[in-house]
């Protein structure tokens, strides 16, 4: 990784360019939320509405106390929102995995161009600011329409009222109110009762061992997503249960 370093929204603007001239763009865009002149959200809106610039992931800085509303984060095109201060090495990893996803993105061979011409309309309960603009992001990049709830009993209740509107549930396991697992089996107790299909249910989680991937099967969902969430593997999970739109 060969780093440069701008000390503004004017600085950035002006490298990105100069590197793109030179035939050597940047991977990667990283931006502090507090900046003079411009703050981090306004700048990543002047940076990718940059037709050199538009395509560079970009990742938001902030300490966790200034997390922007999620209104705001979900007005700008970022990649992640990064907390500091964090260790250099859990910084690099991040960096790497999203490098990784962007090259595997830009590697796509014909088989998985078919798959990205599939578009899903998908539910995603989750309850924390940050994941729902990850996976919000995530979705829209890939052409999905995308409906956010913050806790199970909303998610059952969008899945009762309008089971044929959506083509897979992507169901966070830890949520207030009524978490994911028993969401999902009530959403399979009333699929029973209305003696109707199976709506699709992935479950989100933080946990990858093998007692949490037994309990999301118990409770009616088909297999688990680990978060961080990685956008090849949401994309194969959509691809592999989603039911055709």
């Amino acid at each position: 990784m060969i780093p440069s370093v701008a000390h503004s929204c004017d600085d950035a603007l002006e490298l990105i360019e100069q590197a793109n001239s030179l035939g050597e763009p940047f991977d990667l865009i990283s931006i502090d939320l507090f900046m003079p002149g411009d703050d981090g959200i306004e700048s990543a809106r002047r940076i990718s509405g940059q037709d050199y610039a538009a395509k560079i992931p970009i990742v938001l800085l902030t300490s966790a106390i200034d997390i922007p509303d999620q209104e705001v984060l979900e007005s700008v095109d970022l990649i992640t929102v990064m907390q500091k201060p964090g260790l250099p090495n859990t910084l690099f990893n991040k960096i790497c995995r999203i490098l990784e996803t962007q090259q595997g993105k830009l590697g796509a061979n014909d088989s998985r161009q078919r798959i990205s011409d599939q578009k899903f309309r998908v539910l995603v309960a989750e309850d924390n600011p940050v994941n729902q603009m990850v996976i919000k992001g995530m979705l829209k990049r890939m052409g999905h329409q995308v409906s956010i709830v913050d806790n199970g009993v909303e998610a059952l209740e969008m899945a009762k009222s309008q089971h044929a509107e959506w083509d897979i549930v992507l169901m966070d396991c830890e949520m207030p109110v009524l978490d994911g697992f028993a969401a999902s089996r009530s959403i399979r107790d009333f699929e029973k009762e209305e003696n109707t299909d199976e709506l699709p249910i992935v479950a989100l989680t933080a946990h990858a061992l093998h007692e949490s991937r037994e309990r999301c099967l118990e409770s009616g969902m088909l297999a688990q997503l680990t978060k961080p969430l990685q956008f090849d593997a949401l994309e194969r999970a959509l691809h592999q249960f989603a039911r055709p739109s």
